[in-house]
């Protein structure tokens, strides 16, 4: 019964599409498999809501649609009769993953240790079990379209331009940013700030405008909201010089958000009374963001404005995150773009390959800064960054900024027809400037659409199917590199490291499988997106690159198996394992090593400037290879025993201990907000 009313609303759905007046299918056009439904679930609304959000009578132009509507609903209604449903309406998401395959769950398998011992030979055949891989990876990933379909979505140019002229000759130019675009970073909030009065403007000459004003609530984000009043003062300023507020060209109303929306003024013509809105906003201390949520109440809220004022309806979010309910993305892209509703926004540049961030602030009563955990990112709808750890010294790049905005809010901005301006604090801003991003930009096109792209390419799906597993079997940190063994104890303290490695091979092996003995180098030759065969040349390389490095620290932990004890007490107890070129393990692993360095130059050479190629730089810092430093400490000498009597020792001060716990309880601990 579940799955016939479900495909009756689906329908119902897709024939008011056609009739309505947008000519725009709500939920779609396009067939799911049964196990794809658990996969959308979060991307989209229930068919509950869509029916609520498409029963308007609004919409409806002609009296024929009208009556055919009113037919439709009595039929649904009669199907319905007799059934009890229970509704929920609540779909806040306060956390995201990202979409993945509908696969079984990897779990790693209990690693049979394979370590290496000191009378071992040296193999040239490492990677025996790839040999008989399949290369496509074809049956890992269940197809998600169950027939071809050609996708016909067109994603808008990105669009880079600037505010050389003033604010009042920009009136002149009636052009206007009718396709979506994910537009330059900003430097100062004046600059969005400019960008956005450009936008009102030109509106302003086609016609009366009400722009809904959507401020993040956050305690992070108070000092912005004082610099936005204070640039808005100067927009209305303007205004008022070319007589377009007095005539109630411009409407406004300003909302705060966090986990719920709260409307500080209402539609109003009157500029004091925005500004005063703004000064109103009360912080919102839980931490949570329901950017699109508020989208959706405020758009639905005054939608009689736009319908019977006949006003350009355009929204304007200011945040410094990425939203916490990314499961009504795709509802609010539909709404906005069905009713002509761009939304502009000015936000962060999002975490490479990451969800969450880091924001410096600053301690209002301490003056310390902290770093807090906030949701930045991620940058595409699918995970796509392996999860590996670095070997050596430097930076584990987990917290890197992208230079691009986050997806979810970029592609609300490209479908709706308005912008995404990246808007950063100094401390926070990416090295990787926006002109050399622009050509890595993901495709700010639906999740599902996203995935099926992704499936019809063996590189693409490759790379997807390493990423899931590299990031499901908990990739184990690198093993320790300094030793300071004894006689007694460094056996075990060298087969503890080898566990490591071999439990981190069976990662390896199996994220290698999906890649292919030979890899794709013919389809990366044909693969279009300077994205994918960044990220191809960087996973590849980077599982080369680990897989070497685990095979040659495994042998070189042998080597010093074979150290007696009596050596180790008396000459070698101090060991480092540092990197060396030379390849200690056979031509198999020079094999590897060679094509690993290639694919990792190649990245770095092809993609300058990005994300990609300072990873690629980070992982070939150093060789492949160990060598291991032996140095020799001798054992300090035991104390000698003062002579004397046994007397105990003297009573421990116990004023001067009243004394520093009484500062302890003065010290109240520090609060830190949520962001």
């Amino acid at each position: 019964m579940f799955f016939r009313l479900s495909s009756l609303m689906k329908n119902f759905s897709y024939f008011h599409g056609i009739f309505s007046s947008e000519g725009t299918s709500v939920a779609g056009d396009l067939a799911l498999l049964p196990e794809e439904e658990a996969l959308l679930e979060e991307w989209t609304c229930s068919p509950w809501q869509r029916l609520e959000e498409i029963s308007g009578l609004a919409d409806l132009r002609t009296m024929q649609g009208f009556l055919f509507s009113i037919s439709l609903h009595l039929l649904v209604i009669g199907c319905f009769a007799g059934v009890t449903w229970k509704i929920t309406q609540e779909q806040q998401l306060n956390e995201f993953t990202w979409l993945t395959e509908e696969e079984e769950e990897i779990t790693p398998p209990e690693p049979e240790l394979d370590l290496a011992f000191p009378d071992d030979e040296p193999k040239d055949s490492l990677l025996e079990s790839l040999a008989g891989s399949v290369a496509l990876v074809q049956d890992d990933l269940a197809e998600i379209i169950e027939e071809p379909q050609t996708f016909n979505a067109e994603v808008a140019e990105l669009e880079v331009f600037t505010m050389d002229e003033p604010l009042v000759a920009a009136l002149t130019d009636p052009v206007l940013v009718n396709e979506g675009t994910v537009g330059q970073a900003v430097v100062h909030v004046d600059g969005a700030m400019d960008r956005i009065t450009f936008e009102i403007m030109s509106r302003l000459e086609r016609g009366p405008v009400f722009v809904i004003w959507l401020l993040d609530a956050s305690i992070s984000q108070v000092e912005e909201r004082g610099r936005v009043r204070e640039r808005l003062q100067q927009v209305y300023d303007e205004l008022d010089q070319l007589k377009e507020r007095n005539n109630g060209g411009l409407m406004s109303a300003v909302l705060g958000y966090g986990q719920i929306p709260q409307e500080v003024m209402p539609p109003t013509t009157n500029g004091e009374e925005v500004l005063a809105g703004i000064d109103a906003i009360q912080v919102d201390e839980s931490g949570i963001e329901n950017v699109f949520s508020t989208i959706l109440w405020s758009v639905q809220k005054y939608r009689p404005i736009q319908t019977r004022d006949r006003r350009q309806t355009m929204v304007v979010v200011w945040t410094d995150e990425s939203g916490s309910d990314l499961g009504r993305l795709e509802e609010t892209v539909n709404l906005c773009v069905r009713q002509r509703i761009p939304v502009f926004a000015v936000g962060p540049s999002a975490m490479f390959g990451q969800q969450l961030g880091y924001r410096s602030y600053k301690h209002p009563e301490n003056g310390e800064i902290y770093q807090l955990p906030l949701d930045r990112g991620p940058d595409s709808p699918f995970q796509e960054r392996l999860g590996l750890p670095y070997w050596f010294e430097g930076p584990q790049l987990e917290t890197l900024h992208s230079g691009i905005g986050p997806y979810a809010l970029s592609r609300l901005c490209v479908e709706s027809g308005g912008s995404y301006f990246i808007n950063d604090q100094e401390e926070d801003r990416s090295p990787f400037a926006f002109e050399s991003m622009q050509p890595y930009m993901p495709e700010y096109i639906s999740a599902k659409e996203y995935l099926y792209k992704a499936q019809q390419s063996p590189l693409r799906r490759a790379v997807m199917r390493v990423v899931k597993v590299t990031n499901e079997m908990n990739f184990k940190e690198t093993p320790t590199l300094q030793f300071a063994p004894t006689g007694a104890n460094y056996q075990q303290q060298l087969i503890e490291a080898q566990k490591t490695v071999a439990y981190n091979m069976r990662t390896l092996e199996t994220a290698l499988q999906a890649m292919g003995a030979k890899g794709f180098e013919k389809e990366y030759a044909e693969e279009p997106s300077p994205r994918w065969r960044a990220w191809y040349d960087l996973t590849r390389g980077r599982l080369l690159a680990m897989y070497v490095r685990n095979m040659e620290y495994n042998w070189a932990c042998a080597v010093m198996k074979g150290l007696g004890p009596n050596f180790v007490d008396q000459e070698s107890n101090r060991w480092n394992f540092v990197p060396h070129p030379e390849m200690k393990m056979g031509s198999s692993t020079e094999k590897f090593a060679t094509e690993a360095k290639m694919l990792l130059e190649r990245c770095v050479e092809q993609n300058p400037g990005t994300p990609w190629a300072h990873m690629a730089e980070r992982e070939l810092k150093d060789p492949f290879g160990f060598k291991v430093e032996e140095s020799y400490v001798a054992p300090p000498p035991e104390p000698e025993r003062e002579p004397g009597n046994n007397n105990p020792p003297p009573p421990p001060n116990r004023e001067r201990r009243t004394e520093e716990l009484r500062m302890l309880e003065r010290e109240k601990p520090v609060v830190l907000p949520k962001l």
